[in-house]
């Protein structure tokens, strides 16, 4: 292989409990995770796109939609295992494969369904040409601020997270984001190591791609979810994959 590519990874387990069998159910007569590797496919910088499933059902799918299946042992499919093993894993089962390390490796979560147009390029590029990331990853802005959240005590009484809060104007605030799940592309150095943690493969510098609209933020973990993929995709059916 002449040159490193770049690899998107699919991790899709087949033991969803609050949506059962989640990553195949249809959406706008689209299996859920044939969203995520259209978006992938359709990128002009991703070389590969991996499914890392334990499951039949989804690896039939995933393959019938032009993804190369990756068979995740059960020791890390577990709802307590960590991402990092199953990235790891597929980093690993690539450079047997390809007899290299890629340049990167991309993870989209499998029930991200809706992707703008172009923004995995964007990701891509974004890391490809700052030296100094060792990740870019895609989130919003939240407007439920930390700082007016409140605790509850065993008696249901509520107390302020912060007490010596007094700003009550959003815009008075800085600004806070949140992690979408959708496109986080990361250097394979971050996952040479076995170290387990919140974001520990996105490495000591990463930077942050904010989305433009809710819907590209959307994850798919309930019926409800469903419902308001379905009216964004209703309402941009130029997101939809075309049926195969």
């Amino acid at each position: 292989m002449a040159n490193p590519q770049v690899i998107a990874v699919i991790p899709a387990r087949g033991g969803s409990k609050r949506l059962p069998r989640k990553n195949v159910r249809v959406l706008r007569e689209i299996p859920l995770i044939a969203y995520p590797i259209h978006a992938a496919l359709s990128a002009d910088f991703i070389d590969t796109v991996l499914v890392s499933t334990d499951n039949d059902e989804i690896a039939d799918v995933a393959r019938k939609w032009g993804a190369e299946i990756v068979e995740r042992p059960v020791e890390i499919s577990r709802d307590t295992s960590p991402i990092d093993e199953a990235l790891r894993h597929a980093l690993q089962f690539w450079h047997r494969k390809a007899n290299v390390a890629p340049e990167m490796l991309v993870w989209l979560q499998a029930d991200v369904p809706i992707h703008k147009p172009g923004m995995i390029d964007r990701v891509v590029q974004m890391l490809r040409t700052d030296g100094n990331a060792s990740a870019v990853a895609t989130g919003y802005r939240v407007s439920e601020h930390p700082s007016w959240m409140k605790t509850m005590d065993a008696d249901g009484y509520m107390y302020p997270l912060e007490p010596s809060m007094t700003t009550y104007r959003l815009q008075d605030l800085p600004d806070l984001f949140l992690l979408d799940g959708a496109i986080m592309a990361m250097r394979p150095e971050n996952l040479e190591n076995d170290e387990v943690g919140l974001h520990v493969y996105l490495g000591e510098h990463p930077r942050l791609l904010v989305q433009e609209h809710p819907m590209y933020s959307l994850n798919v973990e309930t019926m409800e979810q469903m419902e308001i993929a379905q009216f964004h995709l209703e309402r941009h059916p130029e997101l939809v994959p075309p049926r195969i």
